[in-house]
């Protein structure tokens, strides 16, 4: 019976799964009896299985969740006739092989965080930045400048990371049980990989400059470290 069901993944690792319930019917014919019973003859009876127990607290007395008792009709040529509900549908919402392998990238912000509000904090503690506005009195172009090294080069450097971490991340997972067929072996090419990749480098990219233009605005490290981790990594 199918489990309609959405999975999708969400920022920093996380789920976001929304599920409900389906009735399905299927009908059996050109069944044949062979034997015999203690009466000398067979005859069909059916029995209903796994129908939910009213009675039981665990079982949902309402919502999506709540499952339906089957019926089962037989007719004299043994024609079979089933309807009801069940979970025998893949499940979806079981380990995801691809956001297992980037587990790290969320330590990796941590240090992006780190190294984008030192990128400019750290002139400002020494008081270098007063050279760089009189060499380039333009604090715009300054700016505009630091957040494309920084965020080049972080991308540059995150892209081949991310792409190693992922290789090895899936060589360990099948070595210790996550193999197929219940989780696919992936390579770096499928979609599903190479957006993982692509996506972290541009995430620990983009978490580098914030943490600059933060550090620009407040013009203090912890302070700096501090509102990008309470805004980006805390929610």
């Amino acid at each position: 019976m199918p489990r309609p069901e959405s999975h999708r993944r969400a920022p920093f690792g996380s789920t976001s799964e929304t599920a409900g319930g389906a009735t399905a019917g299927a009908t059996f014919d050109h069944l044949a009896l062979s034997g015999a019973t203690a009466t000398g003859s067979a005859t069909w009876t059916s029995t209903d299985v796994g129908a939910p127990d009213p009675n039981d607290p665990d079982t949902p007395q309402s919502g999506p969740a709540r499952a339906e008792p089957g019926t089962t009709t037989v007719s004299a040529a043994g024609v079979y006739a089933l309807t009801g509900q069940g979970d025998i549908a893949p499940d979806e919402t079981g380990a995801d092989s691809v956001q297992m392998s980037f587990q790290g990238v969320f330590v990796a912000i941590l240090f992006m965080v780190a190294l984008g509000a030192l990128f400019i904090t750290t002139e400002y503690k020494r008081g270098l930045i007063r050279t760089t506005f009189t060499a380039t009195p333009r604090r715009v172009r300054v700016l505009t400048a630091k957040a494309l090294v920084i965020g080049g080069i972080t991308f540059a450097v995150s892209l081949p990371a991310t792409a190693i971490a992922f290789s090895l991340a899936q060589r360990t997972m099948r070595s210790h049980g996550f193999a197929p067929p219940a989780y696919p072996d992936l390579s770096l090419l499928d979609p599903p990989a190479l957006r993982a990749v692509v996506g972290s480098a541009a995430l620990l990219s983009l978490v580098a400059v914030l943490a600059l233009a933060l550090g620009a605005i407040l013009r203090n490290s912890a302070g700096a470290i501090t509102a990008v981790v309470v805004l980006v990594v805390l929610p």
